[in-house]
């Protein structure tokens, strides 16, 4: 087996020189076994200097950090508190404009030709209401309404062209219809309720709010949920976060999703030429409307109600993942653009406590010979090269054949171009042309760890600004109003 050594000459050079407990002016230098790449910790490794060579894991190695002299001895404590990362939050009292306290996300929709998930027909059916109004939203996101029904169950088909009829599901009767429909005019319908607690089941979900029908594209119907923008967020943290989570990790969460959302609303460089500004899938934020919203949930919101995460004065694109695996990454070592000052790479030592919980806390892909040489193009890989990122993720990775032919996946395709679970891996190529992926984590790696949040939480004591603070570089927290 031969084990790729870039992982770990990288994470020997995070180590930097040591200052020895001896004579002044001599150092430590950290290296390898002669035998090449180390299979056993870091306690199996050795310093050299001017006092001869000591093992890492006794006491006489010491290593000169950003907090002073500390010990490299074979058994690492674990923090106390939340410290370090992204130094914590700026403000907790600033303002930030915002475009709308209202948000469309598309449920079924037309992007392009590889993203429809359109209807032929759409249904929607009173889970608490009585009735439905016909009519549409204005530009301020008020609903207006021209007709109405005493039907509970409704089923919207394409009449002609880009027109819409709203029909009885139970009689087919026709209730309401307009001529046409598109980006700019689309037919509104919204359930009605005498307590303003109306739900409405759609596609096997229950959303509050109202609805908007278009068809956009492929002469089908997009379905767009118009809904308070606190509505959302309890929909978006009860889809990306357990309900029984934390109540300190769901308000952070809470504050990502509403801060990603306003992000996006009617920005002409997302979805706002399609008709809505999210989508309720992972292209954006997963998003059930209220079906799993519990009291824990809706806790976590109204605590946090009206709060967003900003970078000097600006809203951020607050992104979040399921486990980073020991450290969060860059954005541009990730995306190669936008170099957020926000999205940083900080070292996660607290995730590690949930790893009885997280089942991507450690994983293993293997592929044959065959299926690298199918993924790579590359008939006989013999040779792997990564390089790691300042926080040891994986940023570039190349194959080497045997007849000296190679092929380099850099930044995000690192982990999706090879079906991989996140970029913190290490590589091994058996003598067969296997290759085998050892690694930790779910997700892209950027922004703040559910089960980071989890930990720091559960286990830390951290509240959800020491959480955000933690995670995101520089950052404050501000109080939305519509610009």
């Amino acid at each position: 087996m031969r084990k790729s050594a870039i992982a770990w000459a990288a994470a020997l050079a995070l180590l930097l020189l040591c200052v020895p407990v001896g004579a002044a002016g001599s150092a430590y230098i950290y290296i390898n076994s002669s035998s090449g790449a180390v299979s056993g910790g870091v306690s199996s490794l050795y310093a050299v200097g001017s006092e001869g060579v000591s093992q890492l894991g006794s006491d006489t190695v010491w290593a000169l950090t950003a907090s002073g002299l500390e010990q490299l001895s074979a058994e690492q404590e674990e923090p106390t508190s939340v410290t370090g990362g992204g130094g914590g939050l700026i403000s907790t009292n600033g303002k930030i404009g915002i475009a709308s306290r209202t948000v469309k996300v598309g449920l079924a929709y037309y992007y392009n030709a590889y993203r429809d998930s359109s209807l032929s027909a759409a249904w929607l059916e009173n889970a608490v209401g009585s009735g439905y109004e016909f009519g549409y939203f204005d530009s301020d996101r008020d609903f207006v309404a021209l007709d109405g029904t005493d039907e509970t169950r409704l089923t919207m088909r394409v009449t002609s062209g880009t027109g819409i009829g709203v029909y009885s599901t139970d009689t087919g009767e026709l209730l309401y219809s307009v001529s046409s429909t598109g980006s700019g005019s689309k037919l509104a319908i919204m359930p009605v309720s005498d307590d303003d607690d109306a739900e409405t089941w759609f596609a096997g979900y229950k959303y509050r709010g109202g609805f908007e029908y278009a068809v956009l594209g492929g002469g089908t119907i997009s379905v767009i949920n118009v809904v308070d923008i606190e509505d959302y967020v309890m929909g978006v943290c009860a889809s990306e976060m357990s309900g029984s989570w934390p109540l300190e990790a769901l308000k952070a969460q809470a504050v990502c999703a509403r801060s990603y959302a306003a992000k996006y609303m009617m920005s002409s460089t997302y979805y706002y030429s399609c008709g809505f500004d999210v989508t309720n899938d992972t292209y954006c934020q997963s998003y059930t409307g209220c079906t799993y919203v519990n009291s824990r949930i809706t806790e976590a919101v109204n605590a946090t109600e009206n709060e967003y995460l900003t970078y000097d004065g600006e809203m951020t694109e607050a992104l979040y993942f399921s486990s980073d695996g020991g450290a969060t990454e860059d954005n541009y070592n990730v995306n190669g653009n936008n170099d957020h000052p926000y999205l940083k790479g900080v070292y996660d030592p607290y995730e590690s406590k949930t790893d009885s919980l997280n089942h991507y806390s450690s994983w293993t892909v293997t592929y044959t010979a065959d299926e690298i040489a199918s993924l790579t193009g590359l008939a006989d890989v013999e040779d792997v090269d990564t390089v790691l990122s300042e926080t040891g993720n994986v940023i570039q990775i190349t194959f080497t054949s045997s007849g000296g032919l190679t092929r380099t996946y850099a930044r995000s395709a690192c982990r999706t171009s090879l079906g991989l679970y996140s970029i913190r891996y290490e590589v091994t190529v058996g003598d067969d042309g296997s290759v085998e992926f050892t690694g930790s984590g779910w997700g892209h790696n950027l922004g703040m760890s559910q089960y980071g949040a989890y930990a720091m939480a559960a286990y830390y004591d951290a509240d959800y600004e020491d959480i955000l603070g933690y995670y995101f570089t520089d950052v404050s927290i501000s109080m939305g109003y519509i610009k």
